[in-house]
C-alpha cells in the first residue's frame, strides 16, 4: 500500500502499520514496517525511532536492513549503510528488496573507488607541487 501513490493507500497503509505496532510493540516486523512507511511519508524521526526498535534486539531481516540503510544514505551516512546492505545480502532467505539493495550497494561501492581514485590523485598532486 505504501509503494502507491498518495493518497488514502497511504493513510490506510500507516493506520494498519500503527495499529499492528501497538499491537505487538516488541516485534522486530511490526516496527520495522511502521519505521519503512514513516520513512516513504518522509517523516524521518519517526522512522528513526521505530527503525531503531526495529533493530534492538540484534538479528534483523534482510528487508528491515535495507529500510534502516535506505534511512542511513538520506542521512548520509554511506559506509554504515552499506555495511547494513551487504550483510543484508548475504541473507540466503526471502528477500524483497534484494534486487534494489544490490543496485544501491553497487553504487555505493563505485562512489567509494571514484572518491579514493580522487583522493589518490590529490595526494599524487601535492606531492609533485612540493
Amino acid at each position: 500500500m505504501i509503494e502507491l501513490p498518495e493518497g488514502a493507500n497511504r493513510r490506510r497503509a500507516l493506520e494498519l502499520a500503527e495499529m499492528n505496532a501497538r499491537q505487538y510493540p516488541r516485534s522486530a516486523e511490526a516496527m520495522g514496517t511502521l519505521g519503512w512507511i514513516y520513512y516513504r511519508l518522509d517523516r524521518l524521526p519517526e522512522a528513526e525511532r521505530a527503525l531503531g526498535a526495529a533493530s534492538s534486539g540484534g538479528n534483523i531481516s534482510p528487508d528491515i536492513a535495507f529500510y534502516l540503510a535506505s534511512l542511513l544514505l538520506k542521512q548520509k551516512k554511506y559506509e554504515s549503510a552499506g555495511e547494513l546492505l551487504a550483510g543484508a545480502l548475504k541473507s540466503t532467505g526471502p528477500f524483497y528488496h534484494r534486487a534494489e539493495s544490490l543496485a544501491v550497494l553497487t553504487q555505493l561501492e563505485e562512489k567509494s573507488n571514484r572518491q579514493v581514485e580522487r583522493n589518490n590523485v590529490e595526494a599524487v598532486k601535492e606531492t609533485i607541487e612540493e
